[in-house]
């Protein structure tokens, strides 16, 4: 494995790397992260592969990575590449996954309102 590029990206908080490997096969996302996590000695889970690249009959792969200061800052910047229909799906589901206001509120009145007339009943019963 060859570090071609290694840029160094502060406001992203970022290393942008262009890496070349040689292989019999094409390595896959996952064989790549391992691979730039041992030679950047940075965690996995910082390491995120935009793409590996090949040319035909060649066994010389180059993959774009982006190496984050944390996984944090990953989080933060694979939420900004997303594109309008995925953060409305994301958006969607967390909606029907927590309960609006309006259902709470519901919910409460009639708490509210079987609490009240129990105690109709239990009152009506005492005067008996």
């Amino acid at each position: 494995m060859e570090i071609k590029s290694n840029k160094r990206n502060e406001t992203f908080r970022r290393q942008e790397l262009v890496v070349e490997t040689e292989s019999e096969k094409n390595p896959g996302y996952a064989e790549v992260k391992k691979l730039i996590a041992k030679e950047i000695k940075k965690p996995e889970e910082n390491v995120d592969i935009l793409n590996v690249n090949g040319k035909f009959g060649r066994n010389v792969f180059v993959t774009r990575a982006y190496v984050y200061d944390s996984k944090d800052d990953l989080e933060k910047m694979s939420v900004l590449r997303l594109s309008k229909k995925q953060k409305k799906e994301i958006a969607e589901a967390k909606m029907k996954a927590s309960p609006t206001s309006s259902e709470v509120e519901t919910e409460k009145d009639a708490e509210i309102g079987n609490n009240s007339e129990t105690e109709e009943k239990e009152e009506v019963e005492e005067k008996e």
